[in-house]
């Protein structure tokens, strides 16, 4: 037995152990978008960006150079999700749906 296989199964052994003895929960957080702009806090703090993103999380104004003491100061109640402990900012870049009939 090859020392991959070994160490998969020992792994894999474990996996079932602690398995057994783990009360493991989970949680799920559902956000709505709070807004669409142009900006990329990654890319760029001082600029806009050259394609639009999606925002959820706290509820503020999503600009590029926002700080971590903006976000943690939202009120509980100014969330877009159902977690309002988590004043986290969420984005990824905008989808957007093309229809051949309207153009």
């Amino acid at each position: 037995m090859t020392n991959d296989k070994m160490f998969f199964l020992w792994m894999a052994s474990i996996a079932v152990y602690y398995s057994s003895i783990v009360d493991a929960t989970s949680i799920k957080m559902d956000f709505l978008p709070s807004g669409h702009v142009r900006t990329d806090p990654i890319i760029s703090q001082t600029c806009v960006s050259d394609h639009v993103h999606t925002f959820y999380g706290a509820n503020v104004r999503p600009y590029p150079d926002i700080t971590y003491e903006e976000l943690v100061s939202t009120p509980d109640n100014e969330n877009t999700g159902n977690v309002q402990e988590n004043k986290s900012l969420y984005w990824h870049p905008t989808v957007y749906r093309y229809d051949r009939n309207t153009q």
